[in-house]
């Protein structure tokens, strides 16, 4: 059985052919589950500063 998510704001707004974004990309958002969080909200993309991966 699948779960049933709960529309958002990103939701409305991806149905309106916009995508909402985070301007940012850290580890901790994918080992701690928080990018996938984001993408259940409706979240659809990331984008980072490719400078800060060469830290």
């Amino acid at each position: 059985m699948q779960k049933e998510r709960t529309r958002t704001k990103a939701h409305e707004l991806a149905d309106l052919g916009q995508a909402v974004w985070l301007d940012y990309i850290c580890r901790s958002l994918i080992t701690q589950g928080e990018l996938q969080r984001a993408i259940d909200v409706g979240v659809r993309g990331v984008t980072s500063n490719p400078t800060i991966f060469e830290k």
